[in-house]
């Protein structure tokens, strides 16, 4: 254990055999200060943790393996974190990204929001970046209430339950290949997520769940709820991905929540699905479904009994909808009954390579 005001760098070790059943510590590391650096090691066969990292700002973790842990590694209350070029495989859990203080009911934080009392706002700016994070039991990449993670050009796949969680987050996904499980990733609660250029595919029940993202009385990051209650530019972004061969390639829901919350704002758009069972299952969302190809898939689009439901064209000088491999280029198309894409393509869209998905850097 590293504590506070420590000075830790690490290299080339192999950490293995911490963590006894029962009340005595069980862990692997635990470092508790600022800077640390652990670089070409291995960190396997913990009972518990392999790595723990609390209140650990400007930490460095890379070219590690990580293996045989329970969790491979919880990164808690610890902002600026670089995770870059690692292993993480057959452990219970692979990465767990959280922050303690924003784990706040939803009714407390309508309180607060009545109140004009700003909650926690939770560790920021953690980034996870050309690793493999792979078959791990459970899940293999976890945020909850953490601000502005990346998660960027790296491999997550065979978790059984979900390969990417996040909850109650803003987060970015990016250039991902997601395969192999249950559910590809996960988006609960978490109003503001920007997924892009990822294939995922090979998941027997849902690419991509979207579920309860409205905003009102869900942040804890307060002083953003305006934007994600009122942007007409879209506050989920899922844009450029291929999702092929999934039960859902994405599932839209609200199930059983409250009257007059629904998921919003969803834009989805530059996407290919192709041999799904169902390509997009929407219920209860605000937003817009355009430019997406539609092929192969067994329905390409399946719809709950409540509204609203997104758009699927924008009625404009220069209308544009949907491609979609069953029209008869004659109409528009009725995409669920009663709901038409009043401007579909006769030709796919070319998905977009995007390769930067860092924001602009300003001039002096």
């Amino acid at each position: 254990m590293a504590r506070k005001g420590s000075s830790v760098f690490i290299s080339g070790s192999d950490i293995s055999g911490a963590g006894l059943f029962g009340p005595l510590e069980r862990d692997g590391i635990c470092i508790e200060t600022e800077g640390a650096v652990i670089l070409n090691s291995k960190i396997h066969n913990n009972y518990d943790y392999g790595l723990l990292l609390f209140n650990a700002n400007h930490s460095v973790i890379a070219n590690n393996e990580f293996y045989g842990n329970a969790l491979a590694i919880s990164i808690l209350d610890s902002s600026f974190v670089e995770f870059d070029n690692n292993t993480v495989r057959d452990n219970y859990a692979g990465v767990l990204i959280r922050s303690s203080e924003v784990e706040i009911g939803i009714a407390e934080l309508c309180r607060m929001h009545e109140r004009g009392v700003l909650p926690p706002r939770g560790a920021v700016k953690q980034t996870i970046s050309n690793c493999r994070i792979i078959n791990n039991r459970f899940a293999n990449v976890m945020l909850s209430g953490t601000n502005f993670a990346t998660i960027a050009n790296s491999e997550c796949s065979n978790a059984s339950a979900m390969n990417i969680l996040v909850y109650r987050s803003i987060a970015k996904v990016f250039n991902r290949s997601i395969h192999s499980g249950l559910i590809g990733a996960f988006l609960y609660e978490s109003p503001i997520v920007t997924f892009t250029g990822n294939r995922v595919y090979n998941h027997s029940h849902i690419g991509l769940k979207i579920y309860k993202c409205c905003s009102v009385g869900i942040l804890h990051w307060l002083h953003l709820e305006p934007i994600a209650a009122y942007s007409d530019e879209g506050d989920i972004r899922i844009i450029g991905n291929r999702f092929e061969n999934n039960e859902y390639g994405i599932h839209i829901d609200f199930e059983g929540g409250p009257t007059g919350y629904f998921n919003r704002h969803v834009r989805i758009s530059d996407n290919t699905f192709m041999h799904n069972s169902v390509g997009i299952f929407v219920n209860r969302a605000v937003g817009e479904v355009i430019r997406n190809n539609f092929i192969d898939n067994e329905k390409h689009l399946d719809g709950g009994n409540y509204e609203p439901l997104p758009a699927f064209s924008i009625n404009n000088s220069n209308c544009v909808g949907n491609y979609w491999d069953t029209y008869s280029r004659d109409g528009p198309y009725e995409v669920l009954p009663g709901c038409y894409d009043y401007c579909p393509l006769t030709e796919p869209v070319e998905i977009p390579t995007i390769t930067d998905y860092e924001g602009p850097i300003g001039e002096g």
